[in-house]
This record gives structure tokens, sequence and C-alpha cells, in this order.
């Protein structure tokens, strides 16, 4: 790793501005005139720093600042290139060395620039898109919520309340749900479900609700429900039967966390380019799954993050249904799945 170091541009310093110009590979982006220097040293917004790698000069890194994000340029003496100088600094721009009180950092660069494309893609910075013909990275500074350590917490919390009272029940996961206020689903499986019965199933769901509420919802996992009869190949079947015999039930209960989820919905529309309709998150240990309804079916992955678009029908109306109208009996969601599993033909 390099050892570098920054130095602010000042009155006393701005002469380096000429030095940087004179060299081949960056005169073209630094035009040193009195306004410009001015521009640099009197804008709120604008951070110029010289950058040192054992105390030679070997370029500059100017950032700007607006609103919640920061546009920035880094510009390496031919001389120190390739010597993993600018990674270094992508490096610290990443740990937000600055500490500059925004969302993301961006940068836009030519298509054909295939070095910079590499490096900023090598470095974690995320592909967004075009802006006037020019490709678009960004890096947001902050995780997202719904892989944070304080999320985790709060579910481990809630987790072990659980344990607490049914010892043979094992978490599993955990889902983001959008239409029902970005609440979040914590499911779980029984160990000794083969010696359970229907009853004991409801008892639990309902119990368990109860420990997590108000700001998680939680039921069991598909592979506990066929024990009692659910057949998940005919699942969409039954789902379509109850959003057509179920009326709609609204959920108005709003979990704490729900401004969270929202900047890292709308963090997930900008990634993606567009804005999207939320399914639900899927959370895994090394990747986020965002299902979305749309008519476009290619599955695309950026990083960690896994676009899988699905087409709507009835069947997503009927889960939310039919999980509502569990929560209101208080009884498991495959109890109310049951009931119209046998219209199938």
């Amino acid at each position: 790793m390099k050892v570098i170091e920054y130095v602010r541009l000042d009155s006393e310093n701005s002469h380096l501005l000429e030095e940087l110009k004179n060299d081949e590979s960056i005169n073209q982006f630094i035009h040193v005139s009195e306004n410009f220097l001015n521009y640099l040293l009197s804008s709120e917004n604008v951070l110029y720093n010289f950058i040192y790698s054992y105390d030679n000069l070997v370029g500059s890194v100017h950032i700007e600042t607006y609103d919640y994000y920061a546009v920035f340029s880094i510009e390496i003496l031919n001389s120190y290139q390739r010597q993993g100088i600018a990674s270094q600094v992508l490096k610290d721009l990443k740990d937000n060395i600055f500490n500059l009180d925004i969302t993301h950092y961006k940068v836009a660069i030519e298509p054909n620039n295939i070095a910079s494309t590499q490096l900023f893609s090598k470095s974690g910075f995320i592909h967004t898109g075009y802006e006037e013909n020019l490709l678009v990275f960004k890096h947001y500074v902050e995780e997202l919520f719904v892989t944070s350590d304080e999320l985790n917490s709060i579910i481990n919390r809630n987790v072990k309340k659980v344990k607490t009272v049914f010892p043979k029940v094992e978490f599993e996961e955990y889902i983001v749900i959008p239409r029902l206020n970005n609440t979040i689903m914590l499911r779980f499986y029984n160990i000794d479900i083969e010696s359970i019965s229907i009853e004991d199933l409801n008892n639990r769901e309902k119990a368990i609700r109860e420990l997590v509420e108000p700001d998680f919802l939680a039921n069991f996992l598909g592979m506990d429900y066929k024990k009692f009869g659910l057949v998940v190949s005919e699942l969409e079947k039954t789902l379509l039967n109850v959003d057509k015999e179920l009326q709609e039930l609204n959920y108005i209960v709003i979990p704490s966390y729900y401004d969270s989820i929202n900047a890292d919905l709308n963090r997930l529309s900008d990634i993606s380019g567009s804005t999207l309709n939320f399914w639900e998150l899927q959370i895994h240990d090394e990747e986020i799954d965002i299902l979305f309804f749309t008519d476009n079916l290619e599955v695309n992955s950026i990083n960690n993050l896994k676009f899988s678009p699905i087409k709507y029908n009835a069947s997503y109306d009927g889960i939310i249904k039919a999980e509502l109208h569990a929560i209101k009996e208080k009884v498991s969601l495959v109890e109310v799945l049951l009931r119209y599993q046998s219209d199938i033909e």
C-alpha cells in the first residue's frame, strides 16, 4: 500500500498547480488562471488537495459537494502512475477520509477510458448508468441499513426472545416487505415439526408474532407448512383463490426503521438506474436479492446486489391478504392457505 497524505490547497501553495499543469498526463484537466484559483479557494463546496507520497508531490484530488453527494476527479503525475496511488485515493474516499456529510461519491468518465473504468470497478464503485454520454460510477458512504450491524443487533435481540420461549424453534432468514410499510418478516422453522400439531403451530406462530411486534412480523418456512398439507407446487393457484375470496385489509403499523428502509429502496432504485416497483428484499449472507415487478425479465447483478425481475399477477396480492388475515385471526399463515387450497381442481 502506498503511503500518501493530503495537503489542502491554499494561497501559500497554489504555485503547485503550475507544476501539475506542466505534466503532460494531466495538463488537459487543469486550467490555471486567477479565476480558477479564486474558485478553488473561495467556494465553500470545493475541496482541493494535493497528494503526496513519501514527501513527493504526485497529484491532486478535486472534490465538489452538492447537497447530499460529491463529485470528484483524481489527477496523478505521469511518472507516478500505475503505482497504486489512485487506488489508495479511492480507498480513502470510500472511507470518507475528509469527513464529508454526504450519502455518496459520484464520478463520470469517458466510455473509452478503459483504464479508469477498470480502476473504479475494481475499487468497488458501482456503474449506475450514463449522463451526457459519460459512464457514471458511484460509491455510497454508508452501508445499506438492511445489512447493517445495527439492524442485525435488533434482529438478534428478537430472535433471543423467541428462543427463550420456544427452544425448538430456529431462526432462518429475514426479508423486507415494502408493501407492508417496509416491515421486516422474520422466518423460523421448527426442529420438532414431526411431533407437533397444526394447533401447536398456530399457537407458536401467534406467540412469536406477539414477541417480535410491533417492528417485525414472523412466520415459518414453507417446508414446515408442507408437513400440514400445503402443496407448494400449487401455491400460486391457492394464492389466486385467496385473492379472489378474501377482502383486503390495511396494515397500519409503521416500524421504527421505516425511514431507513425507505432510504435503502431509494438507493437501490438509483443503483439500478430506474424507479423500481419493489416486491421484497431477500437478505442472504453475501447477497441481497431485490425482487421487483416489471415486464422485462432480465436478471442483473451489480456487486452483491441481484436485481431479480418478476411479472405481476394477483397471487402476490393473495399472499399479502393471507398474511394479514392470519394476523387478524391469530392463526398461522398455513391455516389460512389450507382453506383455499381445497378449491384447486
